[in-house]
């Protein structure tokens, strides 16, 4: 397997798309090692074990939901209407299989 140089944000927003296209249970450490083409050694660098990643996948899907979309409703500058339709679209986006969240 070749050695990849990945950062702790590429390894999440990577096994956040796994998380979400397999589940927790069904996705093993071989399974995002491969993803990630990183040997074992290099996960554990960044995390202590899977449970540990998730956390991380979890706490990112929460700041990007609360840029794209809870953000939006507290900015009194914008019509209520448009705040609705632009936080149904960071609703949308995030929970889509081109964007982060799981």
């Amino acid at each position: 397997m070749p050695i990849n140089k990945t950062t702790r944000e590429q390894i999440i927003y990577a096994s956040t798309r796994l998380f979400r296209r397999s589940g927790y249970y069904r996705t093993s450490m071989k399974d995002l090692t491969a993803e990630l083409k990183l040997t074992k050694g290099a996960f554990y660098h960044h995390f202590k074990d899977k449970a540990d990643l998730m956390r991380a996948c979890l706490e990112a899907t929460r700041e990007l939901a609360e840029r794209r979309v809870f953000s939006v409703m507290a900015n009194q500058e914008i019509a209520f209407s448009e705040r609705v339709t632009l936080m149904t679209s960071g609703i949308r986006r995030l929970f889509s299989y081109q964007d982060g969240g799981c």
